[in-house]
């Protein structure tokens, strides 16, 4: 297996050294300062944390009753949109708290996934196939066209 590098090694959260499996890629999305990773296994936004605390809002706006969105839905939501938009193609980017070793694996109320550092690559490589190597190409070059 090659590895590429991922943007938790730049991170002030990185403990420790993470690498992307065979078939995925990290991009720079435009407005979205989180990495993002596309390989067989879809589309995800990572989010390095010290802690798996939702940071959602949970109060009412304006006194609606609806289903509070967390920062890290509405990321999703911002980069599926802007990878539909470049590709024509219904994408859908889901969002992935990854946090220290160490800290408690905790569920957070708006049921994003977390995972502990050391998980993240088996996490990736464990996902169904949803793309082949030329569509996961096209969606890379697609993000530059941003």
């Amino acid at each position: 297996m090659t590895t590429t590098p991922t943007h938790l090694n730049d991170s002030a959260h990185a403990s420790e050294a993470h690498h992307l499996p065979d078939g995925w890629h990290e991009v720079r999305v435009p407005a979205v300062a989180w990495p993002v990773v596309i390989g067989p296994g879809g589309v995800y936004v990572l989010f390095a944390r010290d802690t798996a605390a939702s940071f959602g809002r949970t109060d009412t706006w304006h006194g609606e009753r609806r289903s509070a969105s967390s920062g890290a839905q509405l990321t999703a939501a911002l980069v599926s949109q802007l990878m539909q938009r470049a590709t024509g193609w219904e994408i859908t980017c889901q969002p992935v708290v990854v946090i220290d070793d160490t800290a408690n694996l905790a569920a957070r109320p708006d049921e994003v996934t977390v995972l502990h550092r050391r998980r993240l690559t088996p996490w990736l490589s464990e996902r169904a196939t949803m793309f082949d190597a030329g569509a996961v190409a096209h969606l890379c070059r697609s993000v530059g066209e941003l």
